[in-house]
């Protein structure tokens, strides 16, 4: 073929075709070359180490979700500090399911059960999929719960001596010159959050904490139709949340 001549391509869009001309020069390319990152559905937890990813698997299913029994594991899918080298690092999540189901053992006093886990010195931004469905289903004795969250405040220290969350975040606060992280979390339009937090069979758990979103100072945007859920089973003490946002 000639430099000046042209080939014809057809697009098919439903009942209809129509052909167009393209230049050869410019359609020069072998499928060889094509590189297609088929999405895979897996049923084990993820922590995301590397630097400005982009996760496409679905955790579990509706039928075969992850299954996490050992207590120590906090989240289906948790995103590292080292995930982003600083406050323009992207983490991007297009997946379509994120489904976890945890059971705390009876060795375990204490557990975490969370869809989408963002760790507290994380820098940069996680932009969750449009349409993404979380589903966190928990049965145990005594564990928080939460569909997403994400800490802008290493809560886990104990300043006070209360074991509070809040005094933890205030006190990271004060340190950090009264700034609140950089961290900031998008949850596309569309998204679906579940979060069913159980007690052991056939008698009352002793303490659950749920919420759906769960926010300590940081930054989080949420799109336009998002659907939030939130079910307990009988617990001695409970704080169940549909979202608890901590600014400041």
């Amino acid at each position: 073929m000639n430099k000046n001549e042209s080939i014809f391509c057809t697009i098919f869009f439903l009942d209809k075709y129509y052909n167009f001309p393209v230049l050869s020069a410019l359609a020069s390319f072998s499928w060889a070359d094509m590189h297609v990152v088929q999405a895979a559905t897996v049923d084990k937890p993820r922590v995301v180490t590397e630097k400005d990813q982009t996760i496409s698997d679905d955790f579990g299913s509706a039928s075969h979700p992850v299954s996490i029994t050992d207590g120590r594991t906090m989240a289906v899918l948790e995103i590292a500090p080292s995930a982003a080298a600083d406050d323009k690092g992207v983490t991007t999540v297009n997946s379509n399911t994120i489904n976890g189901k945890f059971t705390q053992p009876a060795d375990r006093g204490f557990a975490e059960a969370i869809g989408v886990l963002v760790q507290d010195n994380y820098p940069g931004t996680v932009q969750l999929a449009d349409g993404l469905q979380v589903n966190v289903d928990a049965t145990g004795n005594r564990y928080n719960s939460a569909g997403i969250y994400l800490d802008g405040a290493d809560v886990h220290k104990d300043p006070t001596g209360e074991h509070d969350e809040s005094e933890a975040a205030n006190a990271e606060w004060e340190k950090n010159g009264r700034h609140i992280s950089s961290k900031t979390v998008n949850v596309g339009t569309g998204t679906t959050i579940t979060v069913n937090a159980k007690a052991p069979a056939e008698k009352a758990g002793d303490y659950v904490n749920a919420q759906v979103l769960k926010n300590h100072f940081s930054h989080m945007t949420v799109g336009d139709s998002v659907h939030l859920s939130l079910h307990t089973g009988p617990f001695n003490l409970i704080l169940q949340e549909v979202s608890r946002l901590f600014r400041r």
